[in-house]
């Protein structure tokens, strides 16, 4: 194949460092970091390809006989850097299974409008998981089948929020040129909780004060710890989501206290002062301040093979690093073997795994049924 498909390493808890994140944290803050922690939904790789496996069986299953796969990949938004993406990623995995194990063909297409679609094909909507859902719900918006016909789109996602499956199914029905098409979800799914089912607002805050918002400023505390709670506590082997849905400052490590919230406070008065004085160059002494306070945050990395982390992770989580990012990633294996302790990678065995059980208590399956515009109904939220 011409894409090589690359697989994550594992990334458990560190317990060590969960012991210490939160005995550095502030005395008021540790109860909610506590519980943060203990409701953190911890996908392996084993338990993410399982529900691939199981749900790609089930669309083998209905397809007409003679018929191959169809995958929709947004490359219009994605551009060029569509290939460093988790649906392509996904896309290659499903190609390789399909050939392998069931000899089918799979078909990335861009548009409905390939001449190769017939009445009754499937398309796959894929993507590892769904938060939000406006991404998907942006891509469906906008879906067009000017030939007009009969397909069976399949969001062919196994991880997926109540309020996101809500989202994407009210824009399927919202757009008229999707009328000829059914749509459905896959065989099953595993339903993510937001931290406002373990935690209010009002706990969450003795965390949040700890910390600055993204622009550099003093949280408004009730507010933004209502924004927060909505997001998810989870991260998977090849990935933690951005600050948009998951926690990326927490997982990577930084420690809710009185001492980091200075440090970042003093960053931002350094960085002020440079935005100040545009016409004058950063001066040695402006580069020593601020690559000491850099260096002085109190982190505590909670992510196995993360531990190299010495900065704060405010927006976006790089590590783990996704194996589909393939420069980060190969940077990332040289960096990890250099470690003193060894540290395996996930055998590539694992794509024949079909056997594969997801042992999660708070797992929620789904079985798809396949709908039509007009009768399609929205999930439940809980």
């Amino acid at each position: 194949m011409k894409n090589k498909l690359e697989y994550p390493l594992s990334h458990p808890l560190n317990k060590d460092n969960v012991k210490k994140f939160i005995a550095a944290s502030a005395p008021d803050a540790r109860n909610a970091v506590d519980k943060f922690i203990k409701n953190t939904t911890y996908i392996t790789y084993e338990t993410f390809i399982g529900y691939i496996n199981h749900n790609l069986a089930a669309v083998v299953k209905q397809l007409q006989e003679d018929r191959p796969i169809f995958v929709y990949i947004d490359y219009y938004n994605q551009n060029k850097y569509y290939k460093q993406k988790s649906n392509f990623w996904l896309y290659l995995y499903i190609n390789q299974i399909a050939a392998e194990k069931y000899n089918k063909k799979v078909y990335m297409i861009t548009h409905l409008n390939k001449r190769t679609l017939k009445d009754d094909d499937i398309v796959l909507l894929v993507d590892d998981c769904i938060y939000s859902g406006t991404q998907m719900s942006d891509v469906i918006r906008i879906l067009d089948n000017p030939r007009n016909k009969y397909l069976h789109l399949i969001l062919f996602v196994p991880f997926l929020s109540h309020e996101g499956a809500n989202r994407v199914i009210e824009n399927f029905e919202m757009n008229e040129n999707l009328y000829d098409c059914t749509f459905s979800f896959s065989d099953i799914v595993f339903y993510i909780s937001p931290l406002s089912r373990y935690m209010d607002a009002n706990e969450y805050i003795n965390i949040i004060k700890y910390y600055r918002n993204y622009e550099g400023k003093d949280f408004r505390l009730n507010t933004d710890a209502q924004e927060d709670i909505c997001k998810y506590p989870i991260y998977f082997d090849h990935k933690v989501a951005d600050y948009m849905s998951s926690f990326p400052e927490i997982y990577g490590g930084l420690v809710p206290n009185d001492h980091n919230l200075q440090n970042t406070k003093e960053i931002d008065v350094l960085i002020n002062e440079s935005k100040e004085n545009l016409g004058n160059p950063r001066t040695k002494e402006w580069r020593s301040k601020m690559t000491k306070l850099r260096r002085n945050f109190q982190i505590y990395p909670l992510i196995t093979h993360c531990e190299h982390l010495d900065t704060p992770e405010f927006t976006e989580s790089s590590c783990p690093v996704p194996p589909y990012k393939k420069k980060l990633y190969t940077d990332f294996i040289h960096l990890i073997k250099k470690k003193p302790r060894a540290v395996r990678s996930l055998s590539e065995q694992l794509t024949k795994v079909s056997k594969t059980k997801s042992k999660n208590k708070s797992t929620s399956k789904s079985t798809s049924k396949s709908t039509s515009k007009s009768s399609v109904k929205l999930a439940k939220s809980v």
